[in-house]
């Protein structure tokens, strides 16, 4: 057996190490029924087993395993140009399938409520999206297209005329009118959308690289507080993608993008550049001087680490890692560099169906993550270590592995967020 399959092996093992308490499931009002996943991690253990919350230890929280066969979420895309396989991502018994049929067909009725209610749509969203409705639910979740029906069409359109006119006010001019800052952020951008996603042919059309470069610039230049910084150019690439697939109903691997109308682009790039608008106001202070919610974010993440998986957090403060050297990218990027994109945009699926903010629940999936790989990285030096996970494993990972690693993220939220004594804790 491979590594690699030893590693994907133990994924699913359980450790014999028991969660203190008593709780059977674990509910909570944004998220689903179903009957809790066996999650397991070095540090960590359930298996349908009795939990209590510190929170609250009359609040029942569930943790979902779910698996949606009639949902197409791979977008045949991924940073390798190699698409998930057709039968191993999701597979289940007739039970499950009738569950995710329904939960569709509760999705595609909400959508067509002529008010949305935003909390149902959040519950439906959080265990993923089909590609055919990600664009509307993504706007929707985002704040970028009002709830109300009646309010949709004016606002978008005033939305994307507001964007058309930024285009030729901050883009379209000549170079000596800007400004010395300008010209620098211009330079920038436009050697960073060159590598943007360097092995999709569709981020290498000129029209895509433009209208990426566009996005950004005009991003930076109104938002001088933080201003473009280099991980930007990569989360403006899920809606990009997710917009193009939507609007001209072909995955981006058969994508001929000049067969698209001006119109239709112009779109897309106005929704691309409000919907990573709408995100990157939730996580401003990752870019702004010092980058000061990255910093947060990472020692977090150590906190975290150390509560959950002991024998790892030891191990990497014996091989002096500090958690700058390999999750600032994570923080930075959330983990859009660590996936194939059609894990990441499922992974985007339920950061925007969260009840609290991204960041809250992105530093529990890089916990997740970190731990899913403990006994690999406790047999590894610091050289081997970090190499490791600047490429992490994870190109043929299917979407029952991402169900799991956000389940267990859900569950470590549930029980240390807004329980101090839990992080930062003398350990006897």
């Amino acid at each position: 057996m491979s590594l690699g399959d030893k590693m994907k092996k133990s994924f699913w093992k359980t450790s014999p190490n028991k969660v203190p308490g008593t709780i059977k499931t674990i509910t909570s009002p944004a998220h689903g029924t179903n009957k809790p996943a066996e999650l397991g991690s070095p540090g960590l253990s359930v298996s349908h087993a009795d939990l209590r919350s510190p929170r609250d230890n009359s609040v029942e929280l569930q943790t979902r395993s779910f698996s949606d066969p009639e949902i197409d979420f791979a977008s045949n895309a991924d940073r390798n140009l190699s698409s998930p396989s057709q039968s191993s991502p999701l597979s289940s018994s007739g039970s499950q399938s009738s569950v995710s049929e329904l939960r569709i067909q509760k999705l595609k009725k909400l959508l067509k409520e002529p008010i949305v209610d935003i909390d149902q749509l959040k519950k439906l969203a959080w265990q993923g999206v089909p590609n055919s409705l990600r664009g509307i639910t993504w706007r929707l979740l985002l704040d970028y297209l009002p709830s109300n029906e009646d309010r949709r069409e004016s606002t978008l359109d005033r939305k994307r005329k507001e964007y058309s006119a930024c285009i030729p006010k901050y883009f379209d001019i000549d170079e000596s009118h800007r400004s010395s800052e300008e010209q620098v952020l211009y330079r920038q951008i436009h050697l960073d959308v060159p590598r943007t996603l360097p092995c999709l042919s569709l981020f290498q059309e000129d029209l895509i690289q433009k209208m990426l470069a566009r996005v950004l610039y005009i991003w930076g230049v109104r938002h001088p507080a933080s201003g473009y910084v280099q991980g930007i150019n990569d989360l403006a690439t899920p809606f990009i993608i997710t917009f193009l697939e939507e609007s001209s109903g072909v995955d981006i691997f058969h994508l001929d993008v000049k067969s698209i109308s001006e119109e239709a682009l112009s779109t897309i790039e106005a929704d691309s550049y409000w919907c990573l608008t709408k995100l990157l106001d939730g996580i401003q202070d990752n870019y702004t001087f010092a980058q000061p919610g990255i910093q947060r974010m990472m020692h977090k993440l150590g906190e975290l680490v150390q509560r959950i998986d002991a024998p790892l957090s030891d191990h990497l403060k014996k091989q002096e890692i500090e958690y700058a050297h390999f999750s600032f990218s994570w923080m930075n990027c959330l983990l859009l560099r660590e996936f194939p994109l059609h894990l990441s945009v499922r992974i985007w699926d339920t950061y925007f169906a969260e009840v609290e903010s991204i960041s809250t629940f992105h530093v529990y999936v890089c916990a997740a993550f970190l731990c899913h790989f403990s006994a690999e990285l406790r047999r590894r030096d610091f050289q081997d270590i970090l190499l490791f996970l600047k490429d992490p494993p994870t190109a043929s990972w299917s979407l029952q592995q991402i169900d799991v690693l956000l389940s267990q993220a859900f569950l470590w939220k549930s029980l240390y967020e807004n329980s101090p004594k839990h992080l930062g804790a003398d350990r006897h």
